[in-house]
């Protein structure tokens, strides 16, 4: 695992998955209460559970759209904009979206 952790978004509030920061190159940003949108080559896809490292890496199919209508309790895989896979699981969502993520070397 190169990071793992929990990020508060609101407003319009971007995060770097890579460094762990909200400053940086960006992979997702919050484009409203319910929704992510991936951004400088980052991609999303959502997954029907807990996915791993290699659930991630074996998707053929990768969004470059808003993800809308997340709701606590969703996973998704990422690929960030270094190229990294990840995953994203959704812990809350209203004025603020709370996410936990991994992301793997």
């Amino acid at each position: 695992v190169l990071r793992s952790g929990t990020v508060a978004l609101t407003g319009d509030q971007g995060f770097d998955l890579d460094s762990g920061q909200t400053e940086g190159e960006r992979d997702i940003y919050r484009s409203n209460d319910d929704a992510l949108t991936p951004i400088n080559d980052s991609r999303l896809e959502l997954s029907s559970g807990t996915p791993s490292k290699q659930v991630c890496r074996a998707l053929q199919r990768w969004d470059d759209n808003t993800v809308r209508n997340l709701g606590a309790g969703q996973w998704l895989c990422v690929r960030t904009s270094d190229g990294r896979y990840g995953r994203l699981n959704i812990t809350a969502v209203g004025d603020t979206l709370t996410l936990a993520y991994t992301v793997w070397t």
